[in-house]
């Protein structure tokens, strides 16, 4: 597989780096918009296939609170609609998500020994009740695409702002719980899928080629960071790097970011492409990037100093990288559930 850039990819990335370095702290719904002429949004287009992870790396590095929001919305969100939801969301819901115009977020994890989202459909609408944690972005979208069932068989709903019995409460993570209480929906908000559609798989694929992106993103900003201080001369001494000890740490923090990038550009392939082993490739990325991003964020520490202590530095970014690592499916779960496919090689 060649994973080497093509110009059109490269010059998307440079694009992405020039308008994130100028509007860095840009509301989600701007971004998008922003982001759009880049052919970020879309990036299915010919020459630009095999892009996503790296644009996504270089997204979570520059606006790691935006990632969640933006991601989900694109990657999960309107995939969702477009595959799975009824004809007509195409053109009222997935084209504005895309553009844009309309801030989207994907709700699908259910709270250890809550009830997930069910419907009781009646005449003109669907009453649904339960609980979804972990949404990024809740208070702030215009939507919400949420994973659930009715009458046992998957479906999806689309929970606008300001719903009534539609609450969210926001976690110490800066993730948001939504929770129904009978809320009323519209049928055309409700799609019933076949009871064999695939779309818990198809979650769990998309959330963790997302989080691999994100910690490869945190990664790259760590290093970047590192490099800078050990450049940077002292009064009147040899900056840090020329010291052998300094040179080795970064070595080795620059080969887990460069095997990260790999690990995720593969899975990402196999995932554009629906082979057979892309969940087992998207599995294997997210356990690998997200176990070298606590690493380099510990050797962008010690690299340096104090420094790494300042507002904008390495332990800022601590805690989100130590929260991607257990949020829903944890890496621990996640090296079970590798083991239990090589079981069916």
């Amino acid at each position: 597989m060649n994973f080497e850039h093509t110009r059109e990819e490269r010059d998307l990335f440079l694009s992405l780096e020039t308008i994130l370095g100028t509007h860095p702290d840009e509301h989600p719904k701007a971004l998008i918009n922003l982001l759009s002429d880049t052919g970020y949004t879309t990036l299915d287009a010919p020459g630009l296939a095999t892009a996503l992870p790296g644009a996504q790396e270089r997204l979570a590095q520059w606006n790691p609170t935006a990632y969640r929001t933006v991601e989900y919305g694109l990657r999960i969100a309107a995939p969702l609609m477009e595959r799975f939801g009824q004809k007509s969301w195409q053109a009222e819901w997935v084209a504005p998500v895309q553009s844009g115009k309309t801030l989207a977020t994907a709700a699908f994890e259910t709270p250890p020994g809550a009830k997930g989202l069910t419907g009781t459909p009646h005449t003109n609408e669907t009453f649904i009740s339960g609980t979804l944690t972990g949404i990024p972005g809740a208070d702030i979208a215009d939507l919400i695409v949420a994973a659930g069932t009715v009458d046992e068989a998957p479906a999806l709903f689309l929970i606008e702002q300001g719903t009534p019995d539609i609450s969210l409460t926001r976690g110490a993570t800066g993730l948001f719980t939504l929770t129904a209480r009978g809320a009323s929906l519209a049928h055309t908000h409700v799609t019933v899928l076949e009871p064999s559609a695939p779309m818990a798989s198809l979650l769990t694929l998309l959330k963790t080629q997302l989080q691999a992106s994100e910690a490869t993103g945190h990664a790259a900003a760590l290093f970047e960071q590192a490099k800078k201080a050990a450049k940077t001369k002292p009064g009147g001494g040899k900056p840090p790097i020329a010291r052998q000890e300094v040179g080795f740490t970064l070595a080795t923090m620059y080969t887990l970011l460069q095997t990260s990038r790999l690990m995720n550009a593969n899975a990402s392939a196999l995932i554009a492409t629906e082979e057979s082993d892309a969940a087992m490739a998207a599995h294997c990325a997210r356990v690998f990037c997200s176990d070298a991003a606590e690493e380099i964020v510990s050797s962008a520490l010690s690299v340096m100093g104090e420094q790494g202590f300042e507002k904008g530095g390495p332990a800022d970014r601590l805690a989100t990288i130590q929260a991607l690592r257990v949020e829903g499916a944890s890496v621990g779960q996640t090296k079970e559930a590798i083991g239990n496919m090589l079981l069916k090689y």
